[in-house]
């Protein structure tokens, strides 16, 4: 019986060089304008907005600028229970109320800590894809795997992983003569 567990590429980019350039590209700008909106959201939110109107108004942003997607792609699936059902569900559900929270969350937690623990989602959704879909891991994305992990682990830590690392002692200060 030959295995049908699903299995990524180890030959990805093969002979693609500009795709897998440009998925870089993409990845980095991504992860440039999340640290964006996270700070922008912070600071907002820092200075007494509720959170609530704050994400109302960034996704409503957000939607206005997806808009001519919207009117120039083929939504007939909606037309149907499971389409409609499927897309209230992954909107309300998976996404708004994730940010609502995520919204809240910032009213207490640093930034740079809520946003590197948003990392977790993607791990989450890998390890799901393992578990319940079969599928395998390439050594590189358990190495991510692993690698992310440990960095959650460091900012989780009260000290945010500073205890970790050894300093010296600053030389003491000489007191100057007033001679």
């Amino acid at each position: 019986m030959a295995d049908r567990r699903r299995t990524a590429d180890p030959a990805l980019g093969r002979g693609h060089r500009g795709e897998v350039l440009s998925g870089i590209l993409f990845a980095l700008l991504g992860g440039l304008l999340y640290a964006f909106y996270a700070v922008i959201a912070a600071r907002v939110i820092g200075a007494g907005t509720p959170s609530g109107v704050v994400m109302g108004a960034m996704f409503g942003g957000a939607g206005v600028v997806m808009l001519p997607i919207l009117l120039t792609s083929d939504f007939t699936w909606l037309g149907s229970a499971a389409g409609l059902g499927t897309a209230v569900y992954l909107g309300c559900a998976t996404t708004a109320l994730a940010c609502f929270v995520y919204g809240l969350g910032l009213r207490t937690t640093p930034v740079a800590t809520a946003a590197t623990l948003t990392l977790a989602e993607p791990a989450v959704a890998a390890l799901l894809g393992v578990v319940v879909l079969g599928e395998r891991l390439a050594p590189a994305s358990l190495a991510g795997l692993g690698l992310l992990a440990a960095a959650l682990v460091l900012v989780a830590l009260p000290t945010g992983g500073a205890r970790l690392v050894r300093r010296r002692p600053a030389a003491p200060e000489r007191a100057e003569s007033s001679a």
